[in-house]
């Protein structure tokens, strides 16, 4: 049995070697994972599809993962159905659309309660937006000590981390692997990282980043998509800032593209309605030139 996973993060080379495998070697079974729909030339194809995580499956979802918590405190139907409706509150945009969940965040969302509610603490301390769910798991997992080779900051880790995500999503807006060369020579941009650091490893370290090799080559990618998704999302945010004219263009491209860049088109609104405002660049947290873009990437990416 031959197993390819992330299929849909590998080069086009390797996507369409897999596509036409079966028409070069005699495989009985091959199981392939993907982020989207990778049509196989093959006979007897099984196609199987996550049920999606959303407002109506997210209190059977979040107690499942309560219940493999053995020192949880939400033991109660009205705590969980409370925990339930916190995390509710990070999806929604606006009155027209509710952001889709990942399984990640409502891991970290409960990780982050219960370990709040075991301390005693509020739990309005609980992040209070998508983006802020993921950048505090980063900052969570960089250790400070001044042992610590390769030692970042907060803010530097989640400089670097931000232009490799970039990288790593490239035009197509989709997480995919990187060489050391590439990330190297896009870390030489970064202002923030001291000298003598190196910020690969230290992502390394942190289960940030994977490397593994590919026959005699060594690649990195990100461990987990959606965080490389609202890493790059804050990039590209940061560069677009104030010039209506850049968001235009990142919005153009993300409709060219349609679905593929499902879900980095959901980090970037997040981040817009998490940070635009505060940030400087926008007057208020929906701004009706990004809202038009984000709708018109949804109409057509539904065709």
């Amino acid at each position: 049995m031959v197993i390819v996973d992330r299929l849909s993060e590998r080069s086009p080379e390797t996507i369409q070697h897999i596509k036409t495998i079966h028409g070069l070697t005699q495989i009985r079974v091959m199981v392939v994972t993907s982020r989207r729909y990778i049509e196989v030339e093959a006979g007897n194809v099984l196609s199987v599809f996550p049920q999606p995580l959303n407002s109506e499956t997210l209190l059977f979802f979040m107690t499942s993962l309560l219940h493999l918590s053995p020192n949880s405190p939400f033991k109660s139907v009205g705590s969980q159905i409370d925990l339930a409706s916190r995390i509710a509150s990070l999806i929604h945009l606006g009155e027209k659309r509710e952001l889709p969940i990942t399984p990640l965040l409502a891991r970290l969302y409960i990780d982050r309660a219960v370990m709040l509610a075991g301390q005693k603490q509020a739990l309005d301390d609980l992040p209070k937006t998508i983006p802020d769910a993921y950048f505090e798991y980063l900052r969570g997992i960089n250790p400070s000590g001044t042992s610590v080779t390769n030692r970042l900051s907060d803010e530097q880790m989640l400089r670097a981390a931000e232009a490799l995500a970039r990288l790593s999503l490239g035009e197509s807006f989709m997480p995919s692997e990187f060489s050391r060369k590439e990330a190297r020579s896009v870390l030489t941009l970064v202002k923030e990282i001291p000298i003598g650091t190196d910020p690969i490893e230290r992502l390394v370290e942190n289960g940030v980043l994977v490397e593994y090799q590919v026959g005699s080559s060594s690649v990195l990618s990100f461990l987990l998509d959606p965080i490389a998704e609202y890493l790059a999302a804050m990039a590209w945010a940061r560069e677009c800032g104030r010039v209506e004219e850049r968001w235009r263009g990142l919005c153009q491209s993300l409709i060219d593209l349609g679905r593929q860049a499902d879900g980095f088109e959901v980090a970037l609104h997040s981040v817009v309605q998490a940070y635009g405002q505060r940030l400087g660049w926008f007057k208020t947290t929906e701004n009706e030139t990004l809202s038009q873009c984000f709708d018109t990437w949804r109409e057509d990416s539904m065709q």
